[in-house]
């Protein structure tokens, strides 16, 4: 099945939809790895989907978390409150 988020377009309109929220994003990260002295263990993946996690219980894990797209934007603490968390229960 063909998805338009899947083309070339629709790949790049969704990135450049969330550029400048994934680059306040990542400046949260750092400040926090930062003040709190932390040594990451390994790289922090983030996952964005389309719509709500409906195959797993949590969605944070250690260093890895599961963002549905609508939450980046709507409930942004949330997030950051997320990566937070999986980067404490490595």
């Amino acid at each position: 099945m063909e998805v338009w988020w899947t083309s070339l377009i629709g790949g790049f309109s969704l990135e450049r939809s969330i550029s400048s929220l994934g680059r306040e994003l990542y400046g949260h990260v750092v400040d926090y790895v930062t003040q709190n002295a932390i040594v990451p263990a390994k790289p922090l993946r983030l996952s964005l989907i389309y719509d709500e996690c409906r195959l797993a219980e949590k969605a944070a894990f250690s260093y890895f978390a599961i963002v549905p797209f609508p939450d980046f934007f709507l409930a942004y603490k949330k997030v950051v409150a997320q990566l937070e968390k999986s980067m404490v229960e490595a």
